[in-house]
């Protein structure tokens, strides 16, 4: 089944009923959404919000999609995070647990919070995360050199790709 929205001058009211449709059309499609390759799943914490205390959940990476569970024998997901275009950034670590943001917008103001129990499984999870989010420090993929010019909206720099070694220009918006 596809739907196509086509959204213009919408309010806020009918953007919340945009998003509970999404994910009424995404659970309903939830069981063959697994069947497609599950990149990560394991344990994750999340703090209650009214009394900070920590509350264990399953939760399941595959394509997109981040399914959060009761337990891993749950069914039904209690959660689904839509991911591509979000920003995964690692928080400061707290007690035992390492934890991380997926931020959904810009502003910082929609985010969820999660922790993994350990720091080697927090850069699993960041890295798998912005994988399927299609955003990843252009660190991580690029060596820059210098600073070859600047313009009116924009900054160039010299940079080589660390997969392949060839040389690029990146340019990035100016503030």
């Amino acid at each position: 089944m596809v739907i196509i929205l086509f959204v213009e001058n919408t309010s806020s009211q009918e953007l919340s009923l945009l998003r509970l449709l999404q994910f009424v059309c995404v659970y309903s499609n939830f069981s063959s959404d697994l069947d497609l390759e599950i990149i990560k799943q394991g344990p994750l914490v999340r703090k209650t919000s009214l009394l900070g205390t920590k509350k264990q959940l399953w939760a399941v990476l595959t394509q997109n999609y981040l399914y959060v569970f009761k337990d891993e024998n749950d069914d039904h997901p209690l959660e689904i995070v839509f991911i591509e275009g979000c920003f995964i950034e690692p928080l400061d670590e707290d007690d035992d647990l390492f934890g991380f943001e997926v931020i959904k917008d810009v502003e910082r103001s929609r985010k969820e919070v999660f922790y993994a129990p350990s720091a080697a499984l927090r850069v699993e999870w960041i890295k798998e995360l912005r994988m399927a989010a299609h955003t990843f420090p252009v660190t991580e993929k690029y060596r820059f050199g210098k600073k070859i010019g600047v313009g009116k909206f924009a900054v160039v720099y010299e940079a080589w790709s660390l997969e392949n070694g060839k040389l690029l220009l990146l340019s990035f918006l100016s503030d």
